[in-house]
């Protein structure tokens, strides 16, 4: 057990062993707010007024040091005052000079590492947010939410980081650098193969976090509907249409003279925003 919470705790496994601590607290209240369990209620009240005192009487104590020590700090400041006032005319006079040299060297180098910073900076930053724009797409880790996508990469890197260590620490003496080195390339390689495995994690998950996007209700028009009510006229009527596996009720309008009641079969026309209604038609007028 010792060795396991050494190597859990050694670079670069550690790093993943506190991310992955912060997944499994996030989870964790995740769950306890899902289940709104009340298990964990105690008196926060008297909790709060003892560490509050405690921590007062902390403060206290070290505010009494604080004072004591800056007492002996005047003097010294006061030491330090007169040396320093020395010291800062020779500086003025050097500081004069040194201003000159600053203000050529400031015209000249400015423009030039301001511009190249700029192009460069833009160049870095386009390459690496559309090449991780393009992995992500890859990947198709956009099926879940980002919790869970990040939640199995980071299991998964510390997993690989703390296998690859097991099994590679032992060339940490053969290889210039030494553990560091090693353990750099262990953690990073771990995450790059992790990302496909989560990949490949989340595709039977993917279903449960689908979106469907609502109906519209011009998507209606065109279609049939069987009428409900015993007649259908400009001011009343409502019909049954199916969509897919759906049966929706829906208010229908029909303003000339017509055959329509209960059972008939009618044809959906047109939507009339004005009166919240489809128009509908008999289908065998």
């Amino acid at each position: 057990m010792s060795e396991l919470l050494a190597a859990c705790l050694a670079f670069p496994t550690v790093i993943y062993s506190l991310l992955l601590s912060v997944v499994l607290i996030y989870w964790t209240f995740v769950i306890l707010g899902a289940l709104d369990i009340n298990m964990l209620e105690v008196d926060a009240d008297g909790l709060l007024d003892g560490a509050g005192e405690g921590i007062s009487g902390a403060l206290d104590g070290a505010g009494h040091g604080v004072e004591a020590v800056g007492s002996a700090g005047e003097g010294l400041d006061g030491a330090l005052d007169c040396v320093g006032h020395g010291v800062e005319g020779v500086g003025h006079g050097l500081g004069g000079m040194g201003h000159g040299l600053e203000g050529a060297g400031h015209v000249a180098g400015e423009g030039a590492s301001e511009a190249a910073g700029k192009v460069a900076g833009e160049a870095l930053a386009e390459a690496g947010g559309g090449a991780i724009t393009s992995m992500v797409a890859a990947l198709k880790l956009r099926r879940v939410p980002a919790t869970v996508v990040i939640s199995f990469t980071v299991l998964f890197a510390w997993t690989l980081s703390l296998t690859g260590m097991d099994l590679l620490g032992g060339f940490a003496s053969v290889i210039p650098g030494g553990l560091w080195l090693l353990g750099a390339g262990i953690g990073l390689g771990a995450l790059i193969v992790a990302l496909p495995l989560t990949s490949l994690a989340i595709t039977p998950l993917s279903r449960f976090f689908a979106t469907h996007g609502a109906r519209g209700r011009h998507e209606l028009v065109g279609h049939t509907c069987v009428v409900s009510t015993g007649r259908v006229d400009a001011r009343f009527g409502q019909a049954y249409c199916r969509m897919g596996h759906d049966e929706l009720l829906i208010p229908v309008r029909c303003n000339p003279p017509n055959a329509l009641s209960k059972g008939r079969e009618a044809l959906i026309i047109d939507y009339d925003e004005a009166r919240q209604a489809f128009v509908v038609e008999p289908v065998d007028a």
